[in-house]
């Protein structure tokens, strides 16, 4: 499985440096370049911020996440942006949120991938790196379900043998036939 990540990390590093390769140093005064498209100087400070956002919101409790989706949500029904719209999937998208919704991020984030009225490469590789991860996520989930109806099936039928293995033992042995010669013998037909 760490493969499979490693994987998905190198096909993302590898989908951003086109959109980094036009981009110039920026000035000694931290002003970016004036040759740099104005979307880019400002979606490598956005895109920065966004993974930082997807991060730190496993670390958030319950009720910040709830506070954080409600605010989210407005925002993206307001104006549904890429941004929002990325904020917002990851936010249904975290395991433990009691609105986790991963039908609707994927619906999200494929929306995002697909996104051409956006033309920004960095917004739609990390849509695409987030929509790997949900699916990688699906799939072990779907993994230890199954594992687990296996284990409680290998369960039921343990505890079936079992039950079997007291009835044999509760049975009274046969019953001893002494034969006229005197020699005992079990009904079990020896």
């Amino acid at each position: 499985m760490n493969n499979k990540r490693v994987k998905v990390f190198i096909v993302l590093i590898f989908s951003l440096l086109p959109a980094c390769a036009t981009w110039s140093t920026p000035k000694a005064d931290g002003e970016p370049a004036r040759d740099q498209p104005v979307e880019q100087r400002l979606t490598a400070n956005d895109l920065e911020a966004l993974m930082s956002y997807t991060a730190t919101l496993q670390l958030l409790s319950s009720d910040e996440l709830r506070r954080e989706y409600e605010r989210v949500e407005a925002n993206y029904n307001k104006d549904e942006n890429i941004t929002d719209r990325l904020k917002l999937a990851a936010l249904l998208s975290v395991r433990h949120a009691e609105f986790r919704n991963d039908t609707r991020a994927r619906d999200l984030l494929l929306q995002s991938v697909g996104d051409g009225d956006y033309d920004s490469q960095l917004y739609r590789s990390l849509a695409a790196l987030l929509l790997v991860m949900l699916d990688e996520r699906r799939t072990l989930e779907h993994s230890v379900e199954d594992e687990r109806r296996q284990r409680q099936a290998l369960s039921k039928k343990l505890e079936q043998l079992r039950a079997i293995e007291e009835e044999i033992d509760r049975r009274t042995s046969p019953p001893v036939i002494t034969p006229r010669n005197g020699q005992p013998r079990t009904n079990s037909g020896s």
